[in-house]
C-alpha cells in the first residue's frame, strides 16, 4: 500500500513538473505591411539566435508558436526592405500580436545578387557573376524556360 502511495505521488509531482514546464511558452502573431498599407507576402519571421521561424502568408499574416516566455528578439525581413529587429515581452500561454511596418530599401537592385543561401552586393561577391537578359533567352530554342 506504502508503494502504491509512493508511486501515485510521484506520478502526480510529474505531470505537475510536465504541466508547468509546457505553460512556460507563448505565440507572437500579427500583420506585415508596408509603409503605403499593402500586406508583404513571403516575409520572414523569426526569433533571433533560435531554429523558431515562419513566412508571412498572402494576407501579410504569421504566426510563431512556442515561443519561450520573456523577453525574445523578433527579427523581421524581406528583400527590398529594411530588417527590423524588435523586443517582444512573451508572456507564457497567451498570444502576443504585434503588426510590423516595413519601409522600403534604398539600394540599387542592379547591384544585389540573390545567392542560395542570402542575398549579398555584386561588389562582396568572390565568384563570378553572369547576367543573361531575356533577350538571349529567347535566342535560344527550348521547350520550357529551366532547359535555357
Amino acid at each position: 500500500m506504502r508503494n502504491q502511495l509512493r508511486l501515485l505521488l510521484l506520478t502526480a509531482m510529474v505531470s505537475l513538473f510536465m504541466s508547468a514546464t509546457w505553460a512556460q511558452t507563448g505565440t507572437i502573431a500579427g500583420k506585415i505591411s508596408d509603409s503605403e498599407g499593402e500586406f508583404i507576402v513571403g516575409a520572414n519571421v523569426y526569433l533571433q539566435g533560435s531554429t523558431i521561424g515562419t513566412t508571412s502568408d498572402v494576407n501579410g499574416m504569421y504566426k510563431l508558436d512556442n515561443v519561450p516566455a520573456g523577453d525574445v528578439n523578433l527579427v523581421i525581413s524581406m528583400l527590398s526592405y529594411s530588417t527590423e529587429v524588435m523586443k517582444v515581452n512573451v508572456k507564457a500561454g497567451q498570444t502576443t500580436t504585434l503588426n510590423v511596418v516595413l519601409k522600403s530599401s534604398a539600394f540599387d537592385l542592379k547591384e544585389t545578387v540573390v545567392v542560395g543561401y542570402g542575398v549579398q552586393r555584386k561588389s562582396d561577391l568572390t565568384g563570378s557573376v553572369s547576367v543573361v537578359s531575356a533577350g538571349e533567352l529567347k535566342q535560344v530554342a527550348t521547350a520550357n524556360v529551366a532547359q535555357s
